[in-house]
């Protein structure tokens, strides 16, 4: 009896010590999803721990290894940061520093999408993400298009200072300053490569041209007739208000490329029955030349808009050195100003809505796939082995297949995360095509003319954009810019046969002297809103996943309303909020009602509103 008596002594002196060292234990380790909370809450280190403080980092600024000269930043009451470096090396590597400040995990984690990465940090949840990135080929276009890169001096010098000043920065941090989502998520930051801007311009070609409208339309096409689905969806429609007004005439005639004598009945079964309605993304850009202007400049405006998401997509800043003079807004890990002005030319982007994405139905040789027909002949589907690392779990290995059109994304029997992915069929994208879009941001913020600023622009290849540009001396106009194949009216809006090389991109690409614009018009003013970039005149065919005209008839409206506009006035009329297709549509609403049928209070305060 003694004995229990003491062993229950014992216990209860000992049990809070075992509890301690359990709940310790416990504390140290991760949950499921969430981080170990001991470190995460850790009173030294923990989350609620701030970063050390911002002036004793820009400090740090002095330490760049490779700086050549002072650099002096200064922030405005709105904390926006003013750049002036006495070069360039100097100011790009400041620039890294800074975004990578604000931005770090923004960047790394828009690399890690793009390379197919996610999973090593965020566990099993991001496979599938990770599985259709790698599939899309994303980092081998950025490798190709970063060797492309390398190969001018300007972007070339560009790249690698602004990754020295990203490493720069991360190496001013410890596990106290860590930034939240590293805490969180219980990783360190990696090291920044200068390929990493590539690839996050890639992962935005992916935001802003990934829209493989010829899915849907084959789906549409396989059950109606086809003068129906003409009259549904037809491939050259009339637009009430495109980019190039619909008068204007063309001097030249392209060579057409031959159509199939036959329309091509592809199999459906690659397509999966999805609803996807429109995100409702849409940019508009305008701009009044002299004439129409009380400053008796061109004033130039611009309304991004993109997916809403917090952090947002641009970082707003100044860069200054005896040769570059420019404001406005960067993408975090990318050199330069993207959208913005300088002393001389204003520039300003939005979306040119471009199909640029085909799919190609494969006749393979047997149900081994290794071999596919083209143009009467057999060729190899280059395969290969990729193994992607998964976070508290085993490494999964997929295999990825190629063919000359680009990659087969999908296999037959998966179900895409994106469900505008087919399955089964080869994909040509025109985003994995190697480009410099960084040397005509690295252009414009350096350019002192219009005339400068349409030859930094002909460089420019995916996403297709409608660039703005105006000048000093009055000269402004509105370029639809992209590498767009050369098709046969109707080609690449339906799923294609991949065994015919009439369907292929075997003509070329429409030369710059040929792509869309609108040069000084005698209207006044230039304008775009994701419409159509012309009307059924224009020469080439030009398929898209255009916006409606909406929005630009209501920006016309605004621009024909004044003789004259001052930068207010476009200020004012970024935030207008009449809409257009409301206005016409309500009143043939309210036609059709009753005109005798008494309503209750809601119905009433309905018809009211």
């Amino acid at each position: 009896m003694q004995g229990l008596k003491a062993l229950s002594k014992l216990l209860r002196i000992v049990a809070p010590f075992i509890l301690l060292f359990l709940l310790i234990i416990g504390l140290g380790k991760r949950h499921g999803p969430l981080p170990a909370l001991g470190n995460f809450l850790h009173p030294f280190r923990g989350v609620w721990v701030p970063p050390d403080d911002e002036l004793k980092r820009l400090d740090q600024i002095a330490k760049i290894p490779g700086l050549i000269a002072p650099v002096t930043v200064k922030f405005d009451r709105n904390r926006i940061p003013h750049v002036f470096a006495q070069n360039d090396d100097d100011l790009y590597a400041v620039q890294g520093f800074l975004v990578a400040m604000d931005r770090l995990f923004q960047m790394e984690f828009m690399v890690r999408a793009g390379n197919g990465r996610l999973s090593e940090v965020l566990g099993s949840k991001t496979i599938d993400l990770d599985i259709m990135f790698n599939r899309l080929g994303m980092r081998e276009a950025a490798v190709e298009s970063f060797e492309l890169m390398q190969r001018d001096e300007l972007t070339r010098k560009a790249l690698l200072a602004y990754s020295r000043g990203v490493n720069a920065f991360i190496a001013t941090i410890n596990d106290r300053d860590l930034p939240f989502e590293y805490k969180l998520l219980e990783v360190k930051p990696i090291a920044w490569e200068p390929v990493n801007s590539a690839v996050i311009q890639k992962v935005m070609a992916y935001n802003l041209t990934f829209w493989p409208q010829d899915l849907l339309l084959s789906r549409s096409r396989s059950r109606i007739s086809e003068e129906d689905f003409l009259a549904l969806f037809p491939a050259n429609p009339d637009v009430d208000e495109p980019i190039v007004p619909k008068d204007t005439k063309f001097s030249f005639t392209p060579s057409a490329p031959t159509p199939p004598p036959t329309e091509f009945q592809a199999s459906t079964n690659a397509i999966l029955p999805v609803p996807t309605p429109h995100p409702g993304n849409g940019s508009n850009n305008w701009a009044v030349g002299p004439k129409k202007s009380k400053t008796g400049y061109p004033i130039v405006s611009n309304d991004i808009h993109l997916s809403l998401q917090l952090p947002s997509y641009w970082y707003e800043m100044q860069l200054t050195t005896p040769k570059v003079n420019t404001y406005g807004g960067t993408l975090p890990g990318a050199p330069g100003i993207i959208l913005g002005f300088n002393e001389k030319v204003s520039w300003a982007v939005t979306n040119g809505m471009d199909d640029i994405t085909d799919w190609f139905e494969l006749k393979f040789r047997d149900e081994n796939k290794y071999e596919y027909l083209y143009g009467g002949t057999w060729r190899p589907v280059v395969a290969r082995d990729r193994e992607i690392l998964v976070r508290d779990s085993k490494p999964i290995t997929i295999t990825l297949r190629r063919t000359h059109f680009g990659p087969i994304v999908n296999e037959e029997t998966e179900t895409p995360v994106n469900p505008l992915i087919a399955r089964g069929l080869a994909m040509r994208w025109g985003a994995l095509t190697p480009s410099n879009e960084l040397k005509t941001f690295l252009s414009l913020n350096r350019a002192k003319s219009f005339k400068d600023c349409k030859q930094a622009i002909e460089t420019y290849q995916s996403p297709s954009q409608n660039f703005i540009c105006a000048d000093q001396s009055g000269e402004y106009g509105i370029i639809h810019q992209g590498q767009l194949p050369v098709r046969w009216m109707g080609q690449g809006r339906l799923i294609s046969d991949g065994t015919d090389p009439l369907y292929d991109w075997n003509s070329g690409y429409i030369s710059n002297d040929q792509l869309p614009k609108l040069i000084k018009p005698a209207r006044g003013y230039v304008l775009s809103a994701n419409q159509p970039a012309t009307g059924k005149d224009y020469p080439h065919y030009l398929p898209g996943m255009y916006d409606n005209s909406f929005r630009a008839r209501r920006i016309k409206e605004m621009l024909d309303e004044k003789a004259k506009f001052s930068p207010e006035d476009l200020i004012e009329m970024q935030a207008d909020s009449l809409i257009i297709v409301a206005r016409d549509i309500v009143p043939v609403l309210l036609k059709s009602l009753p005109t005798e049928t008494k309503w209750s209070r809601l119905e009433d305060a309905a018809l009211e509103q």
